[in-house]
């Protein structure tokens, strides 16, 4: 008589002889929570700051199987501000233990961005102060090569202005 079973619990196998065979033996045993320790958790896409907590859907999997969301609980930490957020996973029902992953909330782009004033050797932007009331230290100012796909520093600043110098008359830097 088996009392098989493929959740956590407890159980009794019992063996009954017949025939020539007599008496009978019988076994407990105990399925015991899987590890979430090798399971991994489905990389979660960037977000962009809102000013809200930004809870991302997470998919946890065992191998190729998707553990069903019944068997963890999910808690976000630092996931409002702009930097690296992270989500534990911790197992309950068939699975026990944590399991880690993090994310990156990403700050809006900035807006109302225009030329304040230009020379022959220099231009002047200047853009909306800290959009949706995020806490913003800093901008960097980049030049984007179109012909070589990537950008270039150029510099950075703590104010909501920066002034491109060094430029030649008519030409496309």
């Amino acid at each position: 008589n088996l009392n098989a079973s493929t959740d956590v619990a407890k159980g009794t196998l019992t063996i009954t002889g017949y025939g020539n065979y007599q008496g009978s033996v019988t076994y407990n045993y105990e399925i015991v929570p899987a590890s979430l320790s090798k399971a991994t958790i489905v990389p979660i896409n960037n977000s962009v700051y809102t000013g809200n907590a930004i809870v991302p859907v997470v998919t946890v999997k065992n191998g190729d199987q998707v553990i069903p969301s019944a068997y963890y609980d999910v808690k976000y930490k630092n996931n409002v501000k702009t930097g690296k957020a992270t989500v534990t996973v911790t197992g309950k029902g068939n699975y026990s233990g944590t399991k880690s992953t993090t994310f990156k909330i990403l700050p809006t782009q900035v807006s109302n961005l225009k030329q304040t004033s230009a020379t022959n050797t220099s231009v002047k932007l200047s853009w909306s102060k800290n959009p949706s009331g995020q806490a913003v230290s800093g901008y960097y100012i980049y030049k984007v090569d179109t012909k070589r796909n990537r950008y270039t520093k150029i510099g950075s600043t703590t104010k909501n202005y920066f002034t491109v110098s060094k430029l030649k008359a008519g030409s496309n830097w």
